[in-house]
């Protein structure tokens, strides 16, 4: 640690001649110089202080780079051949090409400051293994090959098909984290002191004297600085460090404890292996994925198919929050899209048991949607879950075949489009979202829609609507346009008040009737089939809420002039008549989804909603608009989703 500065500036004997004599130093002058003298120690002890701070600082530092593995000053030659193998396919390949893209965690793991945590192959071969596909490999290698790191079109170059984009994104296309330094202003006791002005008049001279002073200060302060800068950038590089092993850690070797091994598995003559560290995230040893590692072959599954059910265990382990999802790509068979379901199974990752990954593997069409509101794996499992529960039926696929947020054009003609039709025997789920609450209801029935005024009420924008202003209530009154124009357009009937039915105390059947209701469908639990429920599907704040609401009747409508929402909505209820008796329902507009568009309602209980009731009549209602409107078909076992 070095010493601090002496101060430099008059002495305290009486030989100085710049100073009046001890004895006859006005007071003010006496206390200014002790003051100054005072300011130089607090900034020469602060200075200290921050050289220590530094020191325990490049310490913490070292112990990181210890407890990580990296070497600061073993960076790899990138001529030099790695030996790899690839997920059981062998690979040589020079180091260079692999880090060829720098900002990526490929590069960061082959940078030869990790070489002493990477994973190698127990066969005696000591090849570095890489606990991912081949095939994706090799099209890193492809993508690599044309990236030249200035130009956007080969950025865009590196991306891999639905089903691979994961493993791209996670090992070459996301940037590693960067933390840059950001210093703060210097410490108050670093400026220079003012001379009092009766000083001045006191000692002509001072002038010069404050000048020296000053000098001194400056050096205290570009002291100070130097050090800031050196603390400030000891912690950003910790923390980039940190934040970017946190990223590599799942492709090395522990830094503490048990060692990762490698398994593999020979399907019709192909090795394919990976990590004992995905077959613990997958059940660990007595599961049926460690089984099919157990020295045995498979020559009856094709390898294409097995890979894709071992990458799909790869990205539990790498995202275990995360829904994973069957990959459709364009060509592929659905026989295709089944044998890899039915292999998921088979290898214990997918299903109702406890030690599987996740209840069911949704299938995704090429560029859809994806996941929305079901990207969580909790949220999936747990309607798939309520699902199979309520309806006594195993679920095979669920597919979101509409999305819209409150920031896009709103479509209802292809949101009813996308509700499947009473004879394609499949069920549909409605989610909305506001914030992170997740509402909706669940039908396992479709629903009819071919109606005239429906189809009025919702064309699309070509497709003007026209409104007579003499009587709105007649299906004559609205007649489709197809131009362009603006000419004699109305905007449709804004929500009225709110018309409440029923008595209290009691739950009548008029409380299931809706008011013009053009198609209305009536589901009763005493006939053995399957009934739709409501659900809270997740709230953050309010967890106990999430749960699902069932009922001995339900019903569907489609109205025309629903009571609480007014105009055009779509309405599910739910209502119990035994000692416990209730009813629920969710309405929401299907001309204004998002703005006010929807209401749950309840006689006997909180409605579904958060936020404060209000009290109409019988009814406590929450009113709300949504930030995004989802619909997913449900295929029961044995059915196929459309293509």
């Amino acid at each position: 640690m070095s010493e601090p500065k002496k101060r430099k500036g008059p002495p305290d004997g009486d030989s100085d001649d710049q100073l009046p004599f001890r004895s006859t130093r006005p007071a003010f002058v006496s206390d200014a110089l002790r003051s100054i003298a005072c300011h130089f120690d607090d900034a020469g002890r602060a200075l200290a202080f921050k050289q220590q701070a530094l020191e325990e600082m490049q310490i913490a530092k070292q112990r990181l780079l210890n407890d990580t593995g990296w070497r600061e000053d073993a960076a790899g030659d990138a001529n030099q051949k790695l030996y790899l193998s690839v997920g059981g396919t062998q690979r040589d390949v020079p180091r260079g090409w692999l880090t060829k893209k720098a900002d990526s965690l490929l590069a960061f793991i082959f940078s030869g400051h990790l070489d002493g945590r990477l994973v190698r192959c127990t066969d005696g071969s000591n090849r570095i293994f890489l606990d991912l596909d081949g095939a994706i490999f090799d099209k890193f290698l492809d993508a690599l090959a044309t990236f030249d790191g200035s130009s956007r079109a080969s950025q865009a170059q590196i991306r891999g098909e639905l089903g691979e984009a994961f493993f791209f994104d996670a090992l070459l296309n996301n940037p590693l984290p960067n933390v840059t330094p950001s210093p703060g202003p210097p410490p108050s006791h670093t400026d220079a002191p003012a001379m009092p002005p009766q000083m001045l008049e006191a000692m002509p001279s001072g002038a010069a004297i404050m000048e020296d002073i000053k000098s001194v200060c400056v050096g205290y302060m570009k002291e100070h600085a130097a050090i800031d800068a050196q603390i400030d950038d000891v912690k950003c590089t910790m923390r980039q460090l940190e934040d970017r092993m946190k990223l590599a850690e799942p492709w090395l070797q522990p830094s503490t404890g048990g060692g990762v091994g490698v398994v593999s598995l020979s399907v019709v003559g192909m090795t394919l292996s990976t990590t004992t560290a995905t077959v613990e995230a997958c059940g660990g040893d007595d599961s049926p994925f460690a089984n099919r590692f157990n020295g045995s072959s498979l020559d009856a599954t094709s390898p294409a198919i097995v890979r894709k059910a071992i990458n799909f265990a790869r990205q539990h382990r790498l995202a275990p929050s995360q829904s994973l999802a069957i990959p459709t790509l364009q060509g592929s068979s659905a026989n295709g899209t089944l044998e890899l379901r039915r292999t998921l199974e088979m290898f214990g990752l997918i299903g109702p048991h406890g030690h599987c990954v996740q209840r069911i593997a949704p299938s995704t069409h090429f560029g859809g949607p994806g996941m929305g509101m079901l990207a969580g794996r909790a949220e999936l499992n747990r309607l798939v879950g309520w699902l199979e529960e309520e309806w006594n039926k195993p679920v095979e696929d669920i597919r979101c075949t509409y999305s819209c947020s409150s920031a896009t054009a709103y479509d209802g003609a292809a949101f009813l489009a996308s509700i499947p039709a009473p004879e394609a025997e499949k069920g549909w789920v409605f989610l909305l979202k506001k914030g992170q609450e997740v509402v909706g209801a669940a039908c396992p029935l479709g629903l009819k829609k071919d109606t005239k005024w429906l189809r009025a009420g919702l064309a699309t924008p070509r497709q003007r609507r026209r409104r007579r202003r003499d009587d709105v209530s007649s299906e004559d009154d609205f007649t489709i346009v197809d131009d362009d124009s603006d000419e004699d357009e109305f905007p449709p009937t804004p929500p009225r008040e709110p018309m409440v039915t029923g008595e209290p105390g009691g739950l009548p059947e008029e409380l299931m009737k809706i008011e013009n209701a053009d198609e209305c469908t009536d589901y009763h639990r005493s006939s053995q089939e399957p009934i739709p429920f409501l659900c809270k599907l997740a709230d953050p704040d309010h967890p106990d809420t999430v749960t699902k609401t069932t009922g001995d009747r339900s019903r569907v409508v489609v109205s025309k002039r629903e009571p609480i929402l007014g105009d055009r909505a779509l309405k599910i209820s739910v209502l119990s008549l035994g000692e416990k008796a209730f009813f629920h329902g969710l309405s929401v507009h299907l001309t204004f989804p998002f703005y006010p568009g929807v209401c749950a309602f309840s006689q006997t209980e909180r409605p579904l909603l958060s936020g404060a009731p209000a009290i109409q009549g019988c009814n406590q209602i929450v009113r709300g608009g949504w930030d995004l409107v989802e619909v997913w078909q449900v295929s029961y076992m044995g059915q196929r989703a459309t293509t």
